[in-house]
């Protein structure tokens, strides 16, 4: 027989152990979501990889970018299975995931993200004021557009170089032919931020940890050996492509050195949902001493807010560039340099640099057949508020510092919990 007493423990006991499973299995997909996911993401129409798409975590603040081929690996930190994850490209719909639906869809398929509708308008793309006066309205926004306070961004630096692929003169040998790149370097950073009503000259970078691979330093064109050239600044590319903070050096949001550009609307499109205006600029002088560059800005017709920009050096600071010393001989001459950068917006409707990459093309001067390709990529993958302060001086790196002087193995386990632009292909 039964009593009452045995019957109440019975009824605890039981509750007990459905609590304790329920418990085990919450923390089974705890474990889980700490897993990577990696994964690929293509155009839905025309099936072709999409590099540098941004993947970001919103509760998290973490993210990545993938990289040439369209391949990401995401570590989503703490988030939890039902947490949003987002894909998001200039052009495109953003796809939102939780992650939980994100690591049943991959790896059986490609994540597919569909090319928003451009509508162009001659309402739309000519509004009531010039582009130039847009921009200075942009200029006067910042402050109100971007961080008000000091944050504090972990970031993934990778850089590349290479001969261009497919014009490498018969003449030319190296030392190590199976290899896909002629230097390879990555590391992790942490980027102090000021406030944006603060000068540029408080940002600072620290390296937290990179590696070299030891690939050739040199190559043969015919009888002669040719040294290959160490190209840097990766490291502090974070103050470098902040375009709306480092404005001595991208003159085009200067407010002093407008007068020198030429401003003009150019499209619409759309980003993350929201009506993104296009602004092209360029030097109303190819001889300009402080114009250097070309390119377009896209901003929010909301807010006001730069959320990107596409660039270029033009043709009179290329010329500044390759100008060949009285005393001395350049080795290289640079051809083409391009310039991406991104920003994200923040749940409080503010702006943060997300990611930025530097494309360059150089050729030898006394080799002009042989072209080399060099690539910076940047993204951050974590951002931090709240009890940031700026770096001791000896920890904060030099703008000219290379990412890393010494020759470190790629070894598997180096990015182990790491989150980072995935190896390219």
């Amino acid at each position: 027989m039964i009593t009452g007493h045995t019957e109440l423990a019975k009824r605890i006991y039981f509750r007990w152990l459905i609590s304790g499973l329920s418990w085990l299995i919450a923390s089974s997909a705890w474990g889980q979501s700490n897993a990577p996911i990696a994964g690929q993401v293509i155009d839905q129409q025309t099936g072709a990889p999409l590099p540098f798409v941004a993947i970001y975590v919103p509760t998290q603040r973490i993210g990545t970018l993938t990289n040439e081929a369209g391949f990401f690996s995401l570590r989503p930190g703490a988030s939890l299975p039902t947490d949003t994850i987002s894909f998001s490209l200039i052009g495109y719909q953003t796809l939102h995931l939780t992650q939980q639906s994100l690591r049943q869809y991959q790896p059986n398929r490609p994540l597919q993200l569909k090319p928003s509708p451009t509508v162009l308008t001659e309402v739309t793309v000519r509004p009531r004021i010039s582009a130039d006066k847009l921009v200075q309205a942009v200029i006067r926004r910042i402050a109100d557009n971007y961080p008000d306070q000091p944050c504090l961004l972990q970031a993934f630096d990778r850089e590349w170089t290479r001969f261009k692929p497919g014009s490498l003169p018969r003449a030319v040998s190296i030392p190590q032919p199976e290899q896909r790149f002629l230097a390879l370097a990555e590391g992790q950073l942490e980027i102090y931020k000021g406030r944006y009503t603060e000068r540029a000259g408080v940002d600072e970078v620290r390296i937290l940890k990179a590696r070299r691979k030891p690939l050739a330093t040199y190559f043969r064109y015919n009888a002669d050996t040719c040294r290959l050239p160490l190209i840097t600044n990766g490291p502090t590319l974070g103050l470098l492509l902040d375009i709306v903070r480092s404005t001595d050096q991208m003159t085009f949001l200067n407010p002093d050195q407008l007068s020198f550009y030429d401003y003009d609307y150019e499209s619409e499109t759309m980003i993350d949902g929201r009506q993104i205006v296009v602004v092209g600029f360029k030097p109303k002088s190819e001889r300009s001493l402080v114009c250097y560059f070309a390119g377009r800005l896209f901003i929010d017709s909301q807010s006001l807010a730069v959320v990107r920009g596409e660039f270029n050096v033009a043709p009179g600071g290329l010329a500044v560039v390759n100008k060949v010393p009285r005393f001395g001989r350049l080795l290289l001459y640079l051809r083409n340099r391009q310039y991406i950068v991104n920003y994200r917006r923040q749940a409080n409707g503010r702006y943060v640099l997300n990611d930025g990459q530097v494309a360059n093309e150089y050729t030898y001067v006394d080799r002009p057949d042989v072209c080399i390709q060099n690539r910076l990529s940047l993204v951050v993958t974590l951002l931090s508020y709240g009890n940031v302060k700026p770096f001791n001086h000896s920890e904060a790196i030099s703008f000219n510092q290379s990412l890393v002087e010494q020759l470190i193995p790629f070894e598997s386990g180096f990015w182990a919990n790491d989150n980072i632009i995935a190896d390219e292909p």
